[in-house]
């Protein structure tokens, strides 16, 4: 017994355990997106292709780096996002090499943004180079969610003081909200841009489908989370809390956000799904479609979305 005991004594003291070499804090700051304020902050394996895209100019275009990051739950490769003039280019490290994906501002059909606790990401769709429609998806702590604010003006409809709208009038339309959904109310609110008129939107509370019963119970089931769909003359916005189960509560701590120009939807379209809802469908360039479901109760204010969306958009 003894003899056993040594033994394992003896491999325990000669194993090589890892311990952390920075502090956690420091590792966190790992996963942070982080702003290149010159060509010294960019990575060699990408410096040679941005100098190219800049025609060197000399100038360093604004431009961000996401990390590789193992705290991730799926571990993506290191990349970078810049603007420069009318365009918007993607940079990955795949293998030691630096791949691109370049779309222009104006041909954009569509942004999503999340922030779900410290997981944030970027995914932006539309034509390359080639006219094929890619979509590139940047991730990064939320806590740098902001360095990706001016990506997401430069495809978003620019502020207009000068329309003669009342910004504060129509932030205020979202007020009716404050007793339903109180976190939908102010993402309304604070996504509209000056100049821009909201038209109409639609609240769809939360729907649980729950799995069969065990023990007089239901212990897991598909929701489907609630969203704000807000229409108005310049684009379609879609807020929503991120797709869950029931054992996870975090879902609904952060929001997603879908920007769509409205000149880049090519038709709308509702059917009733399996399940008793109402599935309404936006179709974009390159077969891509972005589908939200709404309960059977709703179907007056759907076809009322459908018909508004399709009036500004034929």
């Amino acid at each position: 017994m003894m003899t056993r005991a040594r033994k394992l004594w003896d491999r325990l003291a000669q194993a090589k355990i890892q311990l952390p070499l920075l502090p956690a804090y420091e590792q966190t700051r790992l996963s942070w997106a982080k702003l290149a304020r010159s060509y010294d902050d960019v990575p060699d394996v990408f410096r040679d292709l941005l100098a190219t895209v800049t025609h060197d100019a000399g100038g360093l275009p604004y431009t961000v780096l996401t990390p590789t990051f193992q705290g991730f739950l799926r571990r993506p490769n290191e990349k970078l996002i810049c603007t420069y003039d009318d365009e918007i280019w993607v940079m990955e490290k795949v293998q030691n090499r630096a791949m691109s994906t370049c779309c222009r501002a104006g041909e954009i059909h569509s942004v999503e943004t999340g922030s779900i606790l410290l997981k944030g990401w970027i995914t932006l769709k539309g034509p390359d180079s080639s006219g094929v429609v890619s979509s590139s998806t940047l991730q990064f702590n939320a806590v740098t969610e902001s360095l990706f604010t001016p990506i997401v003006k430069t495809v978003r409809p620019r502020p207009d003081t000068s329309s003669g709208v009342d910004h504060s009038a129509e932030m205020d339309k979202f007020n009716c909200l404050a007793q339903t959904n109180f976190k939908f109310m102010n993402y309304a609110r604070r996504t509209i841009i000056p100049g821009e008129k909201v038209i109409h939107f639609v609240l769809q509370p939360e729907v649980r489908a729950d799995a069969p019963r065990l023990f007089g119970r239901s212990w897991w089931g598909t929701i489907h989370p609630a969203h704000l769909t807000v229409l108005t003359d310049k684009e379609l916005i879609l807020i929503r809390d991120e797709a869950g189960v029931r054992w996870n509560p975090d879902a609904k701590h952060g929001g997603i956000w879908t920007y769509i120009p409205l000149d880049k939807i090519a038709a709308t379209s509702s059917a009733e799904a399996d399940d008793g809802l109402i599935t309404v469908s936006i179709h974009l360039p390159g077969n891509d479609r972005v589908d939200a479901l709404f309960s059977a109760w709703r179907e007056k204010e759907v076809s009322h979305l459908v018909s508004q969306v399709e009036s500004l958009t034929r």
